[in-house]
């Protein structure tokens, strides 16, 4: 399955303005200036246009090398540019600047995963939930969740997924994730019912799941569902890999199908 899914990452961007006051005269205007690279480099990193925003962020910082938020962006800014030895340097001191930026540690976390430094990116995750203003929990027992299954821990992780959707009971990567594990054992009701959860939302976009939901309904016996689903994928997602297992599936299907007729026929003949 596709791992944007199986790793379904946070990456934080911080939107809200500098809590600290500005100083008068030429520090005022610098920081000013610091404020408006930085927006504008925050919106190229929404975009996903990562060398403006590496080029706007690292202005921000040369103005206001002190702001965890810049660095928390910079540094961000360097992970998606694969410069990953300077994006840990800035999320890092991002964090020795503000503790309580729980974006930056979540970044920090994530980074470490990236690295398959599991136990760092648990120890960070896990300070993480310690935050009890912080509004997006629900994404960080997911990230400890996926850690635990790597180790083993998979009655811990599944209670982290249920707590996650209890939090947010529309967040698709953790019903995928819930479906995986109830296909594990052969509970295909239940894994149809995640797996359909799991279009929903920002994951409507990613055929994984839809394939999935394909797969349960021919568990199920459901085939005319499941020839509904797989010509959806085919027409909605042409250019993934998906489709060609859909095309493949649905002709096996056909075949399947077709042979059943020849039997039916078969038989009222005799």
């Amino acid at each position: 399955m596709m791992k944007k899914l199986l790793v379904f990452l946070l990456i934080s961007f911080l939107f809200y303005s500098c809590a600290s006051q500005p100083k008068k005269g030429v520090f005022k205007e610098m920081t000013s200036k610091a404020e408006l690279y930085y927006d504008y480099g925050t919106q190229y990193l929404v975009e996903k246009d990562y060398t403006k925003a590496l080029k706007n962020l690292r202005q921000a910082y040369k103005l206001d090398p002190e702001s965890s938020k810049v660095n928390n962006n910079l540094g961000m800014a360097y992970f998606f540019k694969k410069d990953i030895k300077r994006a840990f340097i800035h999320v890092k001191k991002s964090i020795e600047l503000n503790p309580s930026n729980s974006d930056a540690r979540n970044n920090l976390a994530s980074i470490y995963f990236y690295q398959k430094k599991y136990k760092q990116a648990y120890v960070q995750y896990e300070k993480i939930l310690e935050d009890l203003e912080y509004n997006q929990q629900f994404r960080t027992n997911y990230n400890l969740a996926l850690i635990d299954f790597k180790f083993g821990r998979n009655k811990i992780g599944i209670k982290r997924l249920q707590r996650a959707i209890n939090e947010n009971p529309e967040y698709c990567p953790a019903h995928y994730q819930l479906g995986a594990r109830a296909k594990e054992v052969n509970n295909y009701t239940k894994a149809l019912s995640h797996f359909s959860d799991g279009i929903k939302g920002v994951c409507i976009n990613n055929p994984a799941p839809h394939y999935a939901k394909a797969q349960m309904h021919m568990k199920l016996g459901q085939q005319e569902k499941a020839l509904f689903t797989l010509q959806g994928i085919i027409n909605r997602f042409p250019d993934s890999r998906y489709t060609i297992l859909a095309k493949r599936k649905l002709q096996s299907l056909n075949i399947s199908k077709l042979n059943a007729s020849k039997s039916l026929n078969k038989e009222s003949r005799l």
